[in-house]
């Protein structure tokens, strides 16, 4: 199936990363057997192909209406016609989906139609609440009458404290003949109902944890109303903590020269922040998305934040902003990297100075760089470390770095390849250190952290701001299934507005003739 909207991009996302797993992921390729009929049976609720791909198409005719129905369900409960499956997450949780909104709903003549996606949510399966977000074009104060003067299509959400419907109108721009995102999350205390990633509305309940079931369901309007509408990707999630994804943490751009850097996390994040940004950026708090044209030039250290329900996370990105008209300065820190005999990997250059073309010299065997975009990828097929030189270049000249690549063999437990195995920072200022690792790890841990500072246990990057002067050797730890690897690191944090002290250690360093050499 095809995920044409950013929300359903970043569910793929979180799956892909480990972070969360879909309790629900339907793409309708055939009617799964788990959706059950909900008060009374559609007159159809079929996998068909349309626009493409095979969707659900929810059909609603006079097959189903109240004059066709058996006298024990003549009432308008009946009228709701659907199907439900069981949600299966304890918890608060997001749920999405795709619907189809036809121009032919956008009409005062034709018939009637309201269809949306519910979410039952509680503790018992007889209590509760309901998250209901769709759309309509029926009547709001006379919806069985299908020549009402006040028809009009619009989306709506249901208020479970009141039994009424939020009309939430048309968002600015909306195109008909399109497929569009409907998601509720639960907070715990509001439902947040969201259009094509906007929010929309937040309403209270008190109900919210625990989705019990998921319903795709249209309203019979009798006569007046037979109707199709297409539904797809229906997808639910735990709500978890976001993890921030970007790899590599660092970033480059040129004065006067617009840039752009997005942050990418997990865990469906509503909002975004970042600071202290250099001169001429800021940070749009709904996409994470750090744009502007820089005006100084310069090296800032860039506390990352991604928050939604559940919590925060934070990871620390450095921004090198170089003058127009110089050589490139290549940007990625710490210049060491790590990955496993087999598996694909993937590393890439960061540079200032608008490079036309990069390189890497003395690649292992199985990996490749492309010359446009600095990405070197590959599977690697020999066990070892190699230094490798990197280019960046324009035309003011090039700037060069050595990347020092450690693979190890498959079936062994991780190795953690940073040097040096040392770090600085400086009180109330974004630090982050990224533990690399050979052996594909699953999970990283550290000791003894300087106050202020916190390891993500998923990426293994220790990001934070201190609060406290001083010298802590950290133990460091790098797990797989077959066992875990171990480093200790020196982290020293000083006083702002101070001289600053070198921290590597040891002061030695050596080379070999005709070999790319690096000491940072």
């Amino acid at each position: 199936m095809k995920f044409t909207a950013n929300l359903l991009a970043a569910l793929a996302l979180a799956a892909f990363s480990g972070e969360v797993v879909a309790q629900i992921h339907d793409t309708f390729d055939t009617i799964n057997p788990a959706w059950v009929t909900n008060r009374y049976e559609p007159a159809g609720f079929a996998a068909v192909v349309f626009d493409g791909d095979s969707r659900l198409r929810l059909t609603i005719n006079q097959t189903g209406s109240a004059a066709n129905r058996d006298i024990t369900f003549s009432s308008p409960f009946y009228n709701i016609q659907g199907r439900q499956r069981d949600g299966g997450i304890t918890g608060q949780w997001t749920l999405s989906a795709q619907v189809y909104v036809s121009a032919a709903f956008n009409t005062t003549t034709g018939p009637l139609a309201r269809s949306g996606l519910w979410g039952h949510t509680g503790t018992t399966p007889g209590g509760g609440d309901y998250m209901i977000l769709g759309f309509t074009n029926a009547s709001p104060t006379d919806e069985l009458n299908a020549t009402a003067a006040d028809r009009s299509f619009r989306f709506q959400a249901f208020d479970g404290d009141t039994g009424n419907w939020f009309n939430l109108g048309v968002p600015a721009g909306f195109v008909f003949d399109a497929w569009h995102t409907l998601t509720g999350t639960s907070t715990g205390t509001t439902f947040e109902f969201r259009i094509d990633g906007v929010l929309v509305l937040t309403n209270p309940t008190v109900a919210g944890d625990d989705l019990l079931s998921v319903m795709i369901q249209g309203y019979n309007f009798g006569a007046a109303g037979s109707y199709s509408v297409y539904w797809d990707n229906v997808t639910a999630v735990a709500s978890v903590v976001p993890i921030i994804t970007n790899n590599p943490l660092t970033a480059a751009g040129t004065t006067a020269t617009p840039f752009n850097f997005s942050i990418a996390a997990s865990g469906l994040p509503t909002s975004y922040a970042a600071s202290p940004l250099p001169a001429g950026l800021s940070v749009d708090p709904a996409t994470g998305a750090i744009t502007g044209s820089p005006t100084t030039a310069g090296t800032t250290s860039v506390l990352l934040s991604a928050t939604n329900a559940v919590g925060t996370d934070f990871a620390a990105l450095t921004i090198t902003i170089a003058p127009a008209g110089v050589a490139p300065i290549i940007t990625n820190s710490p210049l060491t990297d790590a990955g496993t005999v087999g598996t694909p990997y993937g590393y890439t250059i960061t540079a200032s100075g608008l490079p036309t073309s990069y390189a890497a010299s003395l690649l292992p065997a199985g990996l490749s760089i492309n010359a446009a975009t600095g990405v070197i990828t590959g599977t690697p097929m020999a066990a070892g470390t190699t230094l490798v030189l990197l280019s960046a270049i324009n035309t003011f000249g090039t700037g060069n770095a050595t990347l020092t690549i450690t693979f190890a063999a498959a079936g062994a437990a991780p190795i953690i390849t940073n040097n040096p195995l040392t770090a600085a920072g400086t009180i109330g200022t974004p630090f982050s250190f990224p533990i690399r690792a050979s052996g594909s790890p699953t999970g990283y841990a550290t000791s003894l952290l300087p106050a202020g500072l916190g390891c993500n246990a998923t990426t293994g990057v220790i990001t934070g701001l201190p609060t406290a002067v001083g010298i802590t050797p950290v133990l460091l730890s790098a797990t797989n299934a077959i066992g875990t690897g171990n480093a200790t690191l020196i982290i020293t944090v000083a006083a702002a507005g101070v001289a600053p002290i070198i921290t590597n250690y040891p002061l030695t360093a050596a080379g070999t003739v005709g070999t790319p050499f690096n000491f940072a």
